[in-house]
């Protein structure tokens, strides 16, 4: 099915929810997305990225729950790039999801005066870069996370400290690919994580992410503690001129934040397959549909 600009609200479309052949251990609300858009006669369909799949059946094509596509980034581009040239809308676009599927894009966010955690980027690790970096932070804790991940997938803290086989565990799992490393945030084991979910670059809710005791992974597949807040306004302007710097609006957008105790600053923007805590907000799976009727028009 070519897309069509003058396909929107009133007309019953086809959807395919873009997802992963293995959600087990996966917390998965978007049933209530899946709902609002079914109770107006539209056909949703979940199907995996990697599905053998004639895509030009659909209207528009949703990336939500696929969170494998780190292990295979190539592959699942070149899907994306298929699904587009296939006619149905991809949301959010492939330009915005090739850019934001590598993390070195903090950099140039840092470039534009957006508040970011201190990063240094580096092809895989080494005693010498953990110690160099040690001292360019005046940090005694360090993360260590690959450049094209999913939730906390290969991410670790580490001390100034580390012993020899930790650090060659490390070396095992990134296998030489290329890592940023940002100093620890402590407060990030008290005070979480703020997320900000935008729809069509409207502000629609608001979580708080925190670890369980001695952890600090905010999601709940490790624990997690989630909550619907009014952060301060400060996290809002964040966001904001994070936005502002993107090539295009997204149909959605998650903005992830952390304070130091003193300021807040960007951890990442989510604009590939988010989770969007539809059920944390009763009204907010309706304000996306309506985001999305918006959206075609463009």
């Amino acid at each position: 099915m070519t897309w069509d600009s003058t396909i929107r609200a009133g007309v019953i479309m086809k959807i395919a929810f873009l997802s992963c052949n293995d959600l087990d251990g996966f917390v998965v609300d978007d049933h209530h997305l899946q709902e609002v858009f079914e109770a107006r006669g539209d056909q949703v369909s979940v199907v995996s990225w990697n599905a053998e799949c004639d895509w030009s059946q659909y209207d528009a094509v949703l990336i939500r729950t696929t969170w494998d596509y780190s292990t295979n980034l190539h592959t699942f581009l070149e899907t994306l790039k298929k699904i587009s040239q296939s006619g149905p809308r991809l949301l959010n676009s492939y330009e915005l999801v090739e850019w934001n599927a590598r993390k070195s894009y903090l950099q140039q966010l840092q470039d534009a005066d957006v508040p970011t955690i201190p990063t240094l980027f580096h092809k895989g690790v080494t005693k010498g870069f953990l110690a160099d970096a040690f001292e360019v932070f005046e940090s005694e804790t360090l993360v260590v996370k690959p450049l094209v991940g999913a939730g906390s997938s290969r991410t670790f803290v580490v001390t100034k400290n580390i012993e020899t086989d930790e650090l060659t565990n490390i070396q095992d799992e990134i296998a030489g690919d290329e890592v940023m490393v940002q100093p620890f945030i402590r407060e990030i084991t008290s005070q979480g994580e703020v997320s900000l979910h935008f729809f069509n670059g409207e502000l629609s809710h608001i979580i708080r992410k925190t670890p369980k005791e001695g952890d600090f992974r905010v999601q709940e597949e490790f624990g997690g503690l989630i909550e619907l807040i009014q952060p301060p306004e400060t996290t809002i302007e964040i966001a904001k001129k994070t936005l502002a710097c993107l090539s295009e609006v997204p149909l959605y957008a998650r903005v992830d934040l952390v304070t130091d105790g003193q300021k807040w600053s960007l951890l990442e923007i989510e604009l590939i397959e988010p989770a969007l805590y539809f059920r944390m907000d009763s009204n907010s799976a309706s304000r996306f549909v309506k985001a999305f009727d918006q959206y075609l028009l463009k």
